[in-house]
């Protein structure tokens, strides 16, 4: 009974989920003082559509996940796919009844479902779009957080741009990472589509303006001490070696790499915003 839970939980990506929850958090302490039960209440649908969309992507990508993360694959050998459709769904109606009560909130999630739904079935197979499309949308909860608070000011847009292009760096590099399963599959994406050395020549002129965003939104927001800028200065150090990875083939590490300064970046800046 524990396992077959833990199966359940595992297919939501819950440390995906717990990042998106904290960056809510960083997005909304960016326009207020401190942390209510506002921004649990607001942020839970958002995680709730999260989740409901990570089962779904396992739906569809089990034939390549089959080659690219064989251990990975819970639906199907698990989970039935009728009982992982089924949970999405109540997931997603879940999300719907927590904002059925404010209306402009549950108009923004169904236009963040709609997004989801178009990537998923339209702008993933198209080169790039699906890249730029998932870093986009993984970087929403910022802005999320921000207009939980009531007020979006220029550092949360300004992190939230840092954010699109650390999550379209991670994107381009996993799917360098996945082009066995993907080329099998007949999946058109950025590594298929160009090439493994075209791609990786994109991921390395990524990194360059991901790391002098890095160090510039420490000024540029206002957040100018010793104590910000030399974390700042460390994650940009472990994010250098990125070109390392990139160059020696070691993509699965690198995007792991790119996860944890994400996840560094939003305790810095929360703690920043904190105190």
């Amino acid at each position: 009974m524990i396992k077959k839970l833990n199966y359940w939980i595992t297919i939501t990506r819950p440390l995906n989920l717990a990042i998106i929850f904290l960056t809510a958090i960083m997005g909304y302490l960016s326009g207020s003082d401190n942390i209510t039960g506002k921004v649990v209440y607001f942020s839970l649908p958002l995680i709730l559509v999260a989740a409901a969309f990570y089962i779904f992507n396992d739906i569809k990508d089990i034939k390549e996940d089959s080659v690219n993360r064989p251990e990975r694959i819970l639906v199907q050998k698990k989970i039935s796919l009728k009982q992982a459709g089924w949970f999405s769904v109540i997931l997603l109606i879940l999300a719907i009844i927590l904002l059925i009560l404010h209306p402009l909130w549950l108009l923004s999630l169904i236009v963040l479902i709609l997004c989801l739904w178009l990537y998923n079935h339209k702008l993933k197979s198209i080169l790039l779009a699906g890249n730029i499309a998932t870093a986009l949308v993984s970087s929403i909860p910022v802005i999320w957080g921000a207009a939980i608070s009531g007020f979006i000011n220029n550092t949360a847009w300004i992190i939230f741009f840092l954010a699109v292009l650390l999550h379209l760096l991670r994107e381009i590099i996993k799917d360098i990472d996945d082009y066995e399963g993907d080329l099998r599959s007949a999946k058109k994406t950025t590594a298929v589509a160009l090439g493994i050395k075209t791609s990786r020549i994109i991921a390395l002129t990524l990194l360059f303006p991901c790391i002098f965003l890095m160090l510039a939104v420490v000024f540029w927001s206002g957040l100018i001490s010793i104590y910000w800028l030399i974390p700042q200065i460390m994650l940009s150090i472990v994010l250098s070696s990125a070109f390392w990875l990139l160059l020696n083939n070691k993509f699965r590490l690198c995007s792991s790499v790119i996860r944890i300064i994400m996840l560094g970046e939003v305790m810095i800046f929360s703690l920043a915003f904190i105190c």
